[in-house]
């Protein structure tokens, strides 16, 4: 996790140093947003076990909860620091996080809809054995008590 941090710290310190105001805001927003998708791998993790498991419901990460826009805003000056950009819009920056985010996590999602319904038509029941899906459950159960996270159907 440092070395990736370093990485992506160096990366953003070349592109500060060498690139346009506008280029530096869309490579920080571009670091935020690798580093936020890496820091809930998790939940597309879990969302895997759910088709496997052939659940009816499908985790997302809420981008509008307090606890993601914190986790966001603390990233931004993060990697702003460490790549040394001074003047930078942290609400510029979190809105093109939050749609690259989103669109990434929309793409897995629908990868994990073609999974499913292969699953489904094969194994009705999912591949899960009941230690898995009710440990599975427990998981989620916990992960929805806190702000950033809701369960959806999959149907969307």
């Amino acid at each position: 996790m440092k070395i990736i941090k370093f990485i992506l710290a160096a990366n953003l310190l070349f592109a500060t140093l060498t690139g346009s105001a506008a280029d530096k805001d869309t490579e920080l927003a571009n670091t935020v947003n690798s580093y936020m998708v890496e820091s809930y791998n998790y939940v597309l993790n879990i969302n895997l076990l759910i088709e496997l498991c052939a659940l009816d419901t499908y985790l997302e990460v809420d981008t509008n909860s307090t606890r993601f826009n914190e986790k966001l805003h603390s990233n931004i000056k993060k990697f702003a620091d460490f790549g040394k950009v001074k003047e930078y819009s942290a609400n510029k920056i979190a809105a093109d996080v939050e749609v690259k985010f989103k669109s990434f996590l929309q793409g897995v999602r629908y990868g994990g809809f073609i999974a499913d319904n292969f699953v489904r038509t094969q194994y009705p029941e999912g591949l899960c054995s009941q230690p898995i899906k009710k440990d599975l459950e427990e998981k989620i159960a916990e992960l929805i008590k806190k702000d950033e996270f809701m369960l959806s159907d999959d149907s969307n």
